[in-house]
């Protein structure tokens, strides 16, 4: 999985970097070969916030499929760990969604061929 980092409007250091990679070492069970995960680190510049606000942007892209997410927090390392965990939770959810329908069209398949079979019988 290669990791890009991307931080318009501020400087990212290297514990910075080594924290990212550390916690989002854990998406590779779900990437594929060529996958790329995007990281935008920055502050948020809304007048209605006060003091500072951080932001991180997760894109993960693995066969084709894009899975973003979002967080804003008032530490980078906590808007860090709320994306990951965002993130974690829309790949498995999608996981599980592509298993599920991959089983329901296998009992479907099944069915059909019990179908097949019973009229043969007769």
């Amino acid at each position: 999985m290669n990791i890009i980092f991307k931080s318009p409007h501020m400087e990212i250091t290297s514990a910075i970097k080594a924290y990212v990679e550390k916690k989002l070492i854990s998406l590779n069970k779900f990437s594929s070969e060529g996958a790329i995960l995007e990281v935008d680190l920055g502050k948020v510049n809304n007048h209605h916030k006060h003091g500072d606000v951080f932001k991180a942007e997760l894109n993960f892209t693995s066969s084709g499929k894009l899975t973003r997410t979002e967080a804003v927090s008032e530490d980078m390392y906590s808007a860090i760990d709320v994306a990951q965990s965002d993130m974690l939770n829309a790949l498995s959810s999608k996981k599980d969604k592509k298993q599920t329908l991959w089983r329901k069209g296998a009992s479907r398949i099944k069915e059909f061929a019990r179908g097949l079979s019973k009229k043969k019988r007769r």
